[in-house]
């Protein structure tokens, strides 16, 4: 199981990945391009 640290709290890959997406359209995407590939490669690894 990987838990990721994010700006809410920590969540694992399953939950990052189904709150990360809808969440990504309430906000611009200039602010989300920095942190989300961050984000993304870490669930990976």
């Amino acid at each position: 199981k990987v838990v990721l640290r994010t700006p809410t709290g920590e969540a694992d890959s399953f939950t990052l990945k189904r709150s990360v997406i809808p969440f990504n359209k309430s906000i611009s995407p200039s602010k989300l391009s920095t942190p989300l590939p961050d984000y993304h490669s870490r669930s990976m690894i």
